[in-house]
């Protein structure tokens, strides 16, 4: 029983190690680029891809983007904000 433990223990700590290493991994590539493609769901058009200048990037991966509020993609956040 103990054994399984240990076992199970020892591969949890190895997926949180090879999780913090891509995640360490994925900052690192992500912070050479200065643009990103922003893909919304248009409603016609099935998805809408455009590329976007990155204003910030979030620790947790996320990426923020500055747009005019009076754009098509932010009439197509509002209908779905799935991206």
């Amino acid at each position: 029983m103990w054994v399984a433990f240990l076992h199970r223990m020892a591969t949890l700590s190895k997926t949180q190690s090879d999780t913090a290493k891509a995640e360490e991994k994925f900052q690192e590539i992500l912070g050479k680029f200065d643009d990103a493609m922003l893909v919304t769901h248009g409603a016609a058009a099935g998805m809408h891809a455009r590329p976007m200048a990155i204003a910030d990037k979030g620790e947790d991966g996320s990426l923020w983007f500055i747009t005019g509020g009076d754009t098509p993609k932010i009439d197509e956040l509002a209908k779905d904000s799935t991206v």
